[in-house]
């Protein structure tokens, strides 16, 4: 079925995470550099001042699949030009960027053709001792790679960033 069209609705995503996702001991890092942040909401310190947990711990959870389907559009706008992969499950994304073979990485900082290899993980989990959920962003790549690492960071916070703006910019 070679010219089928396929669809994707992360709402309806019920695959779990596949074994092995982000492994410590993938040999593609010899000597890997990681990076993250954990996105939070404090109820307490929004623009309407202070709110019930119950009112914005689930935000997250209700923001999540859109967030896989714009990381889905970015990943097929950057798939032929830096060599993305997506693989996307219940409440979790997994975003590659290079090869390892030449022609990944390109944008982030590097000059020509090179093989970086660079991985983010993008999951929705509860927040320990909270009820509220909040999502985590890591990234990691080789030692040589650190720079790029942080401007892949930087751009899948960017479009964590967009689905904010068209979301939830009242809670933030």
């Amino acid at each position: 079925m070679e010219n089928d069209i396929e669809y994707e609705f992360p709402c309806f995503n019920l695959l779990e995470e596949p074994p092995e996702m982000w492994s410590a001991s993938d040999r593609r890092f010899d000597d890997p550099v990681y990076g993250g942040i954990l996105l939070s909401i404090n109820p307490s310190t929004g623009p309407r001042g202070p709110a019930a947990a119950s009112d914005v711990g689930g935000l997250f959870r209700v923001m999540f699949p859109r967030l896989q389907s714009c990381l889905r559009r970015h990943a097929n706008r950057k798939s032929e030009e830096q060599g993305y992969e997506l693989y996307q499950w219940c409440g979790g994304s997994k975003l590659c960027c290079g090869t390892g073979g030449g022609g990944g990485g390109g944008g982030h900082g590097g000059d020509e053709e090179d093989s970086s290899v660079m991985e983010a993980m993008i999951t929705l989990r509860e927040e320990e001792g909270q009820r509220r959920d909040c999502v985590e962003v890591k990234v990691r790549g080789g030692k040589e790679d650190a720079k790029k690492c942080f401007f892949f960071l930087e751009e899948i916070l960017g479009v964590v960033d967009q689905v904010r703006n068209t979301k939830a910019h009242i809670f933030f």
